[in-house]
């Protein structure tokens, strides 16, 4: 259900112009600027590929025991880390934004999975970890 609403501008008040240079649909068809569509593709591909990376380390930490789960996720943090934001044989700066993009959000995760064991302990954790596992599997099937 939709409802219309309008509301009045002040003259005094700019309204941002959004323009849609491209679309790209579920199926990998696009419309618009191919450019653009191919720069949104590429940027998918690369988190794409960054995200089963990071799946790994993140699943690997899962498996640990909640007392070696901290000692876990400080190697998938390092691990991560270390994953790269550059691949050779693909010069699209657009794949390397995913790449880049996938990473810096996997290092964020850990970061608040830390501060969420040092203020509740190991346990409260691990179900953290596992939706943020399920929310990176979810959109790395939608990619």
């Amino acid at each position: 259900m939709h409802s219309n609403q309008s509301c009045t501008i002040a003259r005094s008040v700019s309204v941002p112009v959004v323009t849609i240079l491209s679309v790209v649909f579920e199926d990998g068809k696009s419309d618009g600027d191919a450019y653009a569509a191919r720069a949104i593709l590429e940027r998918r591909l690369g988190h794409r590929t960054q995200l089963a990376r990071i799946l790994q380390h993140l699943g690997n930490a899962q498996l640990s025991s909640d007392n070696d789960l901290p000692i876990a996720l400080n190697a998938a943090k390092i691990a991560i880390t270390h994953l790269p934001v550059k691949e050779q044989g693909n010069p699209s700066h657009h794949f390397e934004a995913g790449l880049h993009n996938a990473k810096e959000e996997a290092l964020l995760e850990l970061e608040e999975l830390e501060r969420l064991r040092q203020r509740y302990g190991n346990a409260a954790i691990r179900q953290r970890l596992a939706d943020i596992i399920d929310t990176f599997g979810r959109r790395l099937a939608r990619l």
